[in-house]
């Protein structure tokens, strides 16, 4: 009986965190089977990036394939983000990073040169771009950055 009730109360978790989702306010740009919302002017921090995600519906933007972080890095380009540093969803520390979101080992990551490096305890990772190619780094998790959003319309958040 227990765990029946427990599988009832997951499911209405669900149910409303997919009613927040579809009720989201912020403005969304489509790409893909994804919808995402940068965030430039007012900058956050890492956690309070992700909270502000999470309050809207959303999480931090995930990479889990070459395909996305091109798709994600096309967007921003497009979108006239050029010498930019933004907050995306993964943190941890020297060799073990996770994926936040869904939190399982990050499965694809295309790191700047000598990242992720930890310096001064870097444990939030962001997208950079100085020049070309966007590249992903690892930063201190308290730097105000902007942020990037998203939205999986083929994914029910139940986390």
């Amino acid at each position: 009986m227990a765990r029946f009730a427990l599988k009832l109360l997951l499911l209405a978790l669900g149910i409303a965190r997919i009613q927040a989702i579809t009720n989201c306010t912020l403005p969304l740009s489509r790409v893909g089977e994804k919808a995402y919302y940068v965030e430039s002017k007012e900058k956050q921090n890492w956690y309070d990036a992700n909270e502000r995600c999470i309050r809207a519906g959303l999480q931090l933007a995930t990479v889990d394939s070459e395909y996305k972080f091109n798709e994600l890095a096309d967007f921003l380009s497009t979108m006239g983000y050029r010498s930019d540093w933004i907050w995306i969803g993964g943190i941890g520390r020297q060799g073990s990073w996770l994926q936040f979101g869904p939190a399982r080992p990050l499965p694809y990551a295309k790191w700047y040169i000598s990242q992720p490096d930890n310096l001064n305890s870097e444990n939030c990772m962001n997208l950079y771009r100085i020049a070309e190619p966007w590249y992903m780094n690892d930063y201190s998790c308290r730097t105000k950055l902007s942020y990037i959003c998203e939205y999986d319309s083929t994914r029910i958040y139940t986390n």
